[in-house]
C-alpha cells in the first residue's frame, strides 16, 4: 500500500490533548484531516514525538518524508524550540531543511503558525513578554520560509477561528482539546485542499468546521 500522507513534529502531530478513548495513545487532528481527503488510515504515517524541537525533526524524522515520498507532507513543530534554548538563527536554518526537504520528495507540503498560549500558561509578566516575543519571530521565520518555498501554511494568527475559547485547549493550556483538533482538521484541510484546487469529499464529526481557506500572509 502506498503511503500518500507522511506528517512529522511535535506532541501537536502526535495528538496530545486527545486521547484515544479505545487504546493508551492520542486521536488528534490527523484521521480526521486525512478523512476529509478522502484518505485511508493505511495511507497516512504519523511520526509526531513528544518533546520533538526542529533540530530533532531533522536528525530522526525527515527520512520519512525522503523513503516514502508522499502526495503530502506536513510538519508542526518549533513550539520546544520557542521554550527551551531559543537560537533564532538555528531556527530558521532547521525549518529551511525541514521544508526544502519536504518540498523535494512531496507533490504538496503543509505547516501552521504557532499559537500564542502564553496567556493560559502560570508565567511572571517578564517570561510571558519574552515568550511572546519569540512566538512572534518564530512564526515570522515559518511565513517568510513557507512562503519562500511554496508551502501551504495555516495561519492561526489569520484564521476564522477563536484560537484563545479555552474550550478549544486540554487542561495543560498547551495542547488542544479534542474540539481543538478537530476544528484545526477542518481549517488545515480546507486549505491544502484549495491549494489542490479539489472540494473536500471525506466525512467527518459533525462538530469540525470547515471555514475558507486561509494561508499565510
Amino acid at each position: 500500500m502506498s503511503v500518500r500522507l507522511v506528517v512529522i513534529g511535535d506532541s501537536f502531530v502526535e495528538g496530545r490533548g486527545d486521547p484515544d478513548p479505545h487504546g493508551s495513545g492520542y486521536r488528534g487532528w490527523l484521521p480526521t484531516f486525512a478523512g476529509l481527503l478522502g484518505l485511508r488510515a493505511d495511507e497516512c504515517r504519523n511520526h509526531g514525538e513528544h518533546l520533538a524541537t526542529t533540530a530533532s525533526v531533522v536528525d530522526r524524522q525527515l527520512d520519512a518524508v525522503r523513503s516514502t515520498r508522499p502526495r503530502l507532507a506536513g510538519m508542526i513543530a518549533g513550539f520546544n524550540d520557542i521554550v527551551g534554548e531559543y537560537q533564532p538563527a538555528e531556527f530558521r536554518s532547521n525549518l529551511a531543511t525541514i521544508f526544502g526537504t519536504m518540498t523535494r520528495h512531496a507533490s504538496l507540503a503543509f505547516t501552521g503558525t504557532y499559537p500564542d498560549v502564553t496567556r493560559r500558561m502560570s508565567l511572571t509578566a517578564p517570561v510571558r513578554a519574552e515568550l511572546r516575543s519569540r512566538i512572534q519571530d518564530a512564526n515570522a521565520a515559518l511565513r517568510e520560509i513557507a512562503a519562500q518555498l511554496d508551502l501551504v501554511c495555516l495561519d492561526v494568527d489569520h484564521s476564522e477561528t477563536d484560537w484563545d475559547d479555552d474550550v478549544l485547549w486540554s487542561d495543560d493550556g498547551i495542547h488542544p482539546s479534542r474540539a481543538g483538533h478537530l476544528r484545526f482538521a477542518g481549517e488545515l484541510a480546507g486549505a491544502v485542499a484549495e491549494s489542490l484546487g479539489v472540494v473536500l469529499t471525506g466525512t467527518a464529526p459533525d462538530s469540525v468546521r470547515q471555514p475558507r481557506a486561509l494561508e499565510c500572509h
